[in-house]
């Protein structure tokens, strides 16, 4: 039986999404217990670590499009999403980014802080809005390094990254725009209950780093086979067990690198 998705509803942030008080901000504090176990990386870590971890956390409120990472700008804090969704994009050309990696509520952005970068290589910015815990790199820094423990979930939390850059290469070569749209929308909706998500084809476009031409028919595609409806910038996932049998096979490969670096944590 077909559901459509409509009980919460997401947007995409628009281009040139930036830093502001608008785009963050601070959570009253009594929500920090749950947001900490919320987070499955965070919940993993050694319980010293997070004692030493928990009073410098700060639960803020990110908006579709908030910037938290730059390139060539260094990484003062790093980011554990509770409810947000993170994306790490990359200029595939000139003024055009496509998502090389997803991070959800099960890791961490800024991890080039934790090998001694200053800067990083890839912009990060809130895909979903929702919430996450901030936290000084630095802090985080001396953890991995003291700790051979939490250095091993840190580590297996790379791994996962390295995987979607590597997998996001890959598939922007030699996958179809249907497998690659099939592909972020079963990573969109794969740990939140059934939704609406609010995106353009230009949006869409630029999420894969791809011409709107091509999504455009890669949608009326999907449509046409009835695994999603679109009407005025909102799409509906009518299937969403179709939707992940029609994405690429980048999709088991992400799952299996979540379930790796999950087992390395118990």
């Amino acid at each position: 039986m077909q559901t459509c998705f409509t009980q919460a509803m997401v947007s995409l942030p628009m281009r040139g999404g930036t830093m502001s008080h608008l785009s963050m901000r601070p959570v009253p504090s009594a929500a920090l217990p749950s947001a900490v176990i919320s987070n499955r990386l965070l919940a993993t870590l050694p319980a010293d670590t997070r004692h030493f971890l928990e009073p410098h956390l700060a639960l803020v409120n990110l908006a579709a499009g908030a910037l938290l990472h730059s390139p060539q700008r260094p990484l003062p804090h790093v980011y554990f999403p509770v409810s947000a969704m993170l994306a790490l994009t990359h200029e595939a050309t000139a003024g055009r980014q496509m998502v090389v990696a997803l991070i959800d509520r099960s890791g961490v952005s800024g991890i080039d802080a934790l090998l001694g970068v200053e800067a990083g290589a890839t912009t990060t910015m809130a895909l979903l809005p929702g919430t996450a815990l901030r936290l000084d790199a630095g802090h985080l820094r001396a953890e991995f390094d003291r700790s051979a423990e939490v250095r091993q979930r840190l580590l297996g939390w790379m791994q996962v990254v390295l995987t979607q850059v590597v997998q996001a290469a890959a598939c922007n070569r030699f996958h179809s725009t249907e497998q690659q749209v099939c592909l972020r929308l079963a990573q969109l909706i794969s740990d939140e209950p059934p939704q609406q998500l609010m995106a353009t084809q230009d949006q869409l476009a630029e999420l894969l780093g791809v011409r709107r031409e091509r999504v455009n028919q890669a949608l009326g595609e999907l449509q046409a086979r009835g695994v999603i409806r679109q009407s005025r910038g909102r799409l509906s996932v009518l299937d969403r067990a179709g939707v992940v049998r029609l994405a690429c096979n980048c999709h088991g490969m992400w799952l299996d690198a979540l379930l790796r670096a999950r087992l390395a944590a118990e």
